[in-house]
């Protein structure tokens, strides 16, 4: 059940787990990446992917001209085929996204 995984991987290290639509997102620090990730394995646990990112603390405000000028960089950026990832601390106005999908 989800309340027995959350308490396997909380027990293993990890920070934090969401349930999104058919899986379940765990966080870790870099620390306990790897303790997390074999306890679940240890389980028999699927694990569609398993990898380290870079989540922003402190994320800062982006709207207007700044927020077009961004999302054009980080699109230029992910586009690029000699950029594998792309991580951003920018917080964009609700509008903003609104307007662009």
């Amino acid at each position: 059940s989800e309340d027995d995984i959350l308490e396997l991987v909380l027990n293993a290290g990890a920070e934090d787990m969401k349930t999104e639509d058919e899986y379940f997102e765990i966080q870790t620090d870099i620390e306990s990446f790897e303790p997390v990730r074999k306890t679940l394995a240890d389980k028999k646990l699927a694990m569609d992917n398993a990898s380290l990112q870079w989540i922003a603390k402190n994320t800062i405000n982006i709207n207007g001209e700044n927020a077009e000028k961004l999302m054009k960089l980080i699109e230029g950026l992910e586009d690029c085929d000699d950029v594998q990832n792309v991580y951003s601390n920018a917080d964009f106005d609700e509008e903003f996204l609104k307007q662009q999908s």
